[in-house]
Parts: C-alpha cells; sequence; structure tokens
C-alpha cells in the first residue's frame, strides 16, 4: 500500500527514457514498454514518453493506431532543434494530435552557446521555439537545458549561470505565458556527460547545489535527467574506485531546500551528497531526512511547482530501489 510519502513523491514522477543510454532500447520496444507501464500497477508514478522525433517515426504506424484520448501517447520532445522539429512532429502526425491519441507535454532542448551569449540572443530563441509551439491545441511547455560546456566549475567569462537562470525566470512568469507555449523552467542533467568534460560524467556536486540555489531564488522549476536510477546519493572516496551519482530523492529535496531558502551553498552541497535514509513520521505525514523535517504539504508544493520530474532509461529500477527504503 502506498505511503502519504510516496503517493505524493512519486506521483507522476517518471519520464520514460528508455530510448536513451545506458538502455538505448529499439524505438518499438521501449514504445511497447511504456504502454505496458501506462497500465502496469505502477502507472500512477509515470508521466510521459521521452522521444527525439527520429525515434518517434522509427515506431510503425500500426503500432499507433490502437492510441486514443483515453490513454495517449503522452510525449516529451528531447530536440537539438526544437523549432523545426515542432514544424515536422505536427506535419507527420496532425492527426494523432487532433484526435487526441497524441499529448506533446513537453520540449526539451539544450540552448545553442550562441544564444548564450547575454539576454537578446537568449529571449529571441526562447521566442522562436514558443512560435513553433502554439500551432498545439494544448501548447507543450518548454524545458531548456544548459549547454554541456556551462555544466564545468570554471569561471565564467561571458553570459554567467546565474544570468541564464535569471532570465529563464524572468520568461517563465511573463504573463504571455498565460496563452501558448511557456517556458517551464531549467532541465538539469545529473549524470551521462563526457568524463572529459566533468569527472565521472557528472556535474560537482558544488555546481549542481549552486545552480539549484539560483532556481530556488529566482523560483524557477526544474526538471531533471540522467544518473538518477537511485534514491540516495553515493560520494565514496576516491580511492575506493567506485563511481559517485546522485541520488533522486537527494536532489528533489535539496531542490526543496533551495527554495526555502536562508541556506548556504556548503549546506546545499552537503544535503546533495548525504546517504543519510529518510525517515517517515509515524502516520507518514513528514520526512525526516539529513537534519531536515520535511512535510508533506511541502512535498507536494516541491512536485507543482520546484521539481516535477526525472527522466530515466529504466522505469522499473527507481521504483525498486524507492521501494527497499519503504518509500513507495
Amino acid at each position: 500500500m502506498k505511503t502519504t510519502f510516496g503517493q505524493i513523491f512519486y506521483s507522476s514522477l517518471i519520464d520514460y527514457a528508455g530510448l536513451f543510454p545506458p538502455s538505448q532500447l529499439p524505438a518499438s520496444t521501449a514504445f511497447q514498454n511504456y504502454r505496458v507501464y501506462q497500465r502496469g500497477e505502477d502507472s500512477w508514478t509515470l508521466r510521459s514518453y521521452v522521444t527525439t522525433l527520429e525515434k518517434l517515426r522509427e515506431i510503425p504506424r500500426a503500432d499507433l493506431e490502437p492510441l486514443s484520448p483515453e490513454n495517449p501517447l503522452v510525449l516529451s520532445l528531447v530536440s537539438r532543434d526544437p523549432a523545426s522539429d515542432l514544424e515536422r512532429l505536427w506535419a507527420g502526425y496532425e492527426n494523432f494530435f487532433t484526435k487526441g491519441s497524441f499529448h506533446l507535454s513537453a520540449v526539451e532542448a539544450v540552448v545553442p552557446p550562441e544564444s548564450c551569449a547575454g539576454s537578446t540572443p537568449l529571449r529571441e530563441w526562447i521566442a522562436q521555439v514558443k512560435r513553433a509551439g502554439e500551432r498545439f491545441d494544448c501548447p507543450p511547455t518548454l524545458w531548456a537545458e544548459l549547454p554541456r560546456e556551462r555544466y564545468t566549475d570554471q569561471a565564467e567569462t561571458s553570459f554567467s549561470r546565474a544570468a541564464i537562470i535569471e532570465e529563464f525566470a524572468i520568461n517563465a512568469r511573463h504573463t504571455d505565458a498565460l496563452v501558448g507555449m511557456r517556458l517551464g523552467g531549467l532541465k538539469i542533467r545529473c549524470g551521462g556527460m563526457p568524463s572529459e568534460l566533468v569527472p565521472y560524467g557528472i556535474p560537482s556536486p558544488t555546481w549542481l547545489a549552486e545552480t539549484l540555489q539560483r532556481c530556488g531564488e529566482h523560483a524557477l522549476p526544474v526538471k531533471l535527467t540522467a544518473g538518477l536510477h537511485r534514491p540516495l546519493s553515493a560520494f565514496p572516496p576516491p580511492e575506493q574506485g567506485i563511481e559517485p551519482h546522485f541520488g533522486y530523492l537527494n536532489v528533489f529535496l535539496t531542490a526543496l531546500l533551495a527554495r526555502r531558502g536562508s541556506i548556504s551553498t556548503a549546506q546545499l552541497t552537503t544535503a546533495l551528497q548525504s546517504p543519510a535514509t529518510p525517515t517517515l513520521s509515524e502516520g507518514n505525514q513528514s520526512l525526516s531526512w539529513a537534519g531536515y523535517l520535511i512535510s508533506c504539504k511541502e512535498l507536494q508544493t516541491m512536485r507543482h511547482e520546484i521539481a516535477l520530474s526525472f527522466g530515466s532509461c529504466s522505469f522499473t529500477e527507481p521504483l525498486v530501489e524507492g521501494r527497499k527504503l519503504g518509500l513507495v
């Protein structure tokens, strides 16, 4: 039976990304997996099907025909050229959208490096993507990711990460967002990056803490992806030769702490790396973790306004690991 904490935290938590590394399943297999998960007992934890336009095209049309408004394919489109891909998506699948068997919930795109040079090019890029998305009856939400080179701790000489996040927040709050496509927030990659860019393929805890802190200061929601198969982080000493990883519980709860405010970057960095096992209160109305007490009311706010979901190439592994801790 789902706990109160589990019902809140795990509801629509996972964006299934079986097409992407390390799973890299064939498009037809990943699609069929998603359909099975939609009908399974854990369907309440499933959010969207993450795909590129190219991979969507690899699914046979015959497999798509059974989709219906009652059980649609909820898409999150990953794109290097979102404006173009949105136009091609509509042209190729208009009938699926008009009859309600497709629902495009999100577009996930890395901001081109040249668009991160200042406020004007960044605003122009966002506006271009928004225009392309407004042809959909229910326009998707844009989740913008920083270019890979912005994931390092090196000193920034151009338009800073903090300035980009502030610009995102201004755009997300803009009144025009009430109609048509809107900027949802910042997509943050927590793993799966080239090791020559960042050690072990993950951003440093300090970088992630600073980024979450900036988002918290500006009330900018985040969406996470990559490397978050386990609830708790592990950062063993380097001499052990074990690769570190972030836990999805650590990242989500640290994002909540960052939104609370009155907490230092050092404290957020410590929270991100904490191996502490969470403890549910009697009646499961609050969670004690890493020296912090978090109420179910705060958890609800977090899931709706602070950290919305995370992409995973495995749908089952995060849930199996969560059940081991008694959270699901």
